[in-house]
């Protein structure tokens, strides 16, 4: 088992040389509460962020990092069929439909790099590492260019491991968008990715914080969401649950909910 510090160490790379490699993170904040920001930001943030983006949608985006828990939810328990508690909410429809189309529109990059997203407790994730490793993912994935920021939203599981996903972004891929400039939170350095897709995942990697800095043991799971010309392979498979529900899931936001 490597420890957690030896990851973050022999993970480093200059972001110029190397931007698909994490950077050692800074602190959050100086001392005047404002965001410090990692190299990485800095480096990437110049392609990524557009620059013509009109103010509804900058609003939409910082309503969504107030309240990304109530529109996620919702999105999964319209997967998971508790319609008990789906949202009837005009508001939340709209914003789920409408920044999926904004984020298609958001700059790419034309270099891989990778963000990482904590994994809560309620997490199934390990049963679906073995087999194809598919997943639907109803609802948008928040994630970040910073581990640690990722590592503060990845709960201790019934193992005893802290989950997190390291999602590789491909060159030109439209599958989210960096939204740091417009979020309620912006040392968050946040990668969204869009509702409704379907991730791969591997089995993970074992870390484990053996100087009791960050106090955890983690489980670290490549992965990538699937772009149209790997899963369209997959779409008539009307024995694959995940991809039955990705089905389900595209004629709702097509009609907008």
């Amino acid at each position: 088992m490597t420890s957690f510090i030896d990851f973050l160490i022999e993970n480093y790379e200059e972001p110029e040389l190397n931007i698909g490699y994490l950077e050692i993170p800074r602190a959050s904040f100086d001392e005047n509460d404002k965001p410090i920001h990692t190299d990485k930001h800095k480096y990437l943030s110049q392609f990524l962020t557009p620059s013509n983006i009109k103010q509804k949608d900058k609003n939409t985006f910082k309503r969504y990092t107030e309240s990304s828990k109530q529109i996620n939810a919702h999105l999964w328990n319209m997967k998971l069929g508790d319609v008990s508690r789906v949202r009837n909410d005009a508001s939340m429809r709209r914003d789920t439909y409408t920044m999926n189309d904004i984020l298609d529109d958001f700059p790419r990059h034309d270099k891989p790099f990778v963000v990482y997203s904590g994994v809560g407790n309620k997490s199934k994730i390990d049963q679906f590492t073995g087999g194809d490793g598919i997943i639907h993912i109803p609802s948008f994935t928040s994630s970040s260019l910073n581990i640690l920021e990722a590592r503060k939203f990845a709960d201790i599981g019934n193992d005893g491991f802290s989950h997190i996903l390291r999602i590789h972004v491909a060159p030109d891929h439209k599958v989210g968008g960096y939204i740091a400039a417009f979020s309620k939170f912006p040392h968050e350095e946040e990668y969204l990715f869009k509702a409704n897709q379907l991730l791969k995942i591997k089995k993970p990697l074992v870390y484990e914080d053996s100087n009791k800095t960050f106090g955890r043991r983690f489980k670290i799971y490549d992965a990538h969401f699937m772009p149209y010309e790997e899963y369209s392979q997959h779409l008539h498979n009307n024995n694959h649950p995940e991809i039955q529900s990705y089905r389900f899931f595209n004629q709702k936001i097509n009609r907008g909910f």
